[in-house]
C-alpha cells in the first residue's frame, strides 16, 4: 500500500498493489479512500489495514478476504481531530502488528505538530477476537514527554512519534523516535517506554534512553 498526499492538500488516499509472482512484478488492485498512514496486516487468513481517514483524524480498520482486492467499510476504533494540524488527533506510522500474550498490539500516538506535542499510547485486541468490532479494542492512556525523566538530555524536546514495539527480555517495549534538535548532546539517542501487557489501558512507562545511531 501506498499514500499519495502532498503539503497543504488531502491526506486521505492509499493505494493498493498486489503481487502473484514473489514480489517479481506488481499490479495495481484498487485504491481506499478515506485512508492515511496504513498498515497493512494479516491475520487468521484475512488482510487487514488499520490506517486513519486523515493525518490527525480517526483510527480505523477495514477487512479482506479475497487477497486484498476488496474491503469491508471500514470500523471508527478511536474518533480522532478534523484533519488539521491545529488540532490533536491520531498519529501513527505502518510499524509491524506484534501479538504477544495473546493479544495484538500496535503503537500511535495521541496530539499533534499544531499542539507541540505527540503523547505514545498503545492498542490491542484478544488475538481470537473480531477485529472489526469497536469494542474489542482497548487503548492505553496517552503519556506526554517529561523532561525530567532520569538519563535524558539537557534542553527541550517535543519527545517522540513513530515507534516499533519490540520484544526484550521476555517484556513488550515501544523504542521510539526521538526529537533532540535542541538538546545536549543532539543525536544519537532513543527512548523505550515499557507495555504494561496485564494492564492494556495504563500508561506506558518510560524505562530507558539507548544509545542508538539514529534518532529522527
Amino acid at each position: 500500500s501506498m499514500d499519495v498526499f502532498e503539503g497543504g492538500g488531502p491526506q486521505n488516499l492509499t493505494l493498493i498493489f498486489r503481487s502473484d509472482d514473489g514480489g517479481q512484478h506488481w499490479h495495481y488492485v484498487t485504491d481506499l479512500m478515506p485512508c492515511f498512514w496504513g498498515k497493512l496486516f494479516v491475520h487468521n487468513g484475512a488482510v487487514y489495514m488499520l490506517a486513519v481517514n486523515t493525518e490527525y483524524g480517526d483510527l480505523l480498520i477495514g477487512r479482506s478476504l479475497d487477497g486484498g482486492y476488496t474491503f469491508s467499510e471500514p470500523t471508527v476504533l478511536l474518533r480522532g481531530g478534523n484533519g488539521k494540524n491545529g488540532e490533536a488527533g491520531v498519529h501513527k506510522n505502518p510499524q509491524p502488528v506484534v501479538e504477544y500474550a495473546g493479544r495484538l498490539w500496535n503503537t500511535l500516538e495521541w496530539g499533534s505538530w499544531g499542539r507541540g506535542y505527540h503523547a505514545p499510547m498503545v492498542m490491542s485486541a484478544a488475538a481470537d477476537a473480531d477485529l472489526l468490532d469497536a469494542d474489542s479494542w482497548l487503548f492505553s492512556e496517552p503519556i506526554k514527554y517529561d523532561p525530567t525523566w532520569p538519563g535524558l538530555p539537557e534542553g527541550p524536546s517535543t519527545g517522540n512519534i513513530e515507534g516499533t514495539l519490540t520484544v526484550i527480555d521476555g517484556a513488550l517495549y515501544n523504542i521510539m523516535r526521538y526529537d533532540m534538535t535542541r538538546t545536549t548532546p543532539n543525536y544519537g539517542k532513543v527512548i523505550a517506554y515499557r507495555v504494561n501487557t496485564d494492564d492494556p489501558e495504563s500508561p506506558l512507562t518510560y524505562d530507558r534512553c539507548i544509545d542508538f545511531p539514529a534518532n529522527h
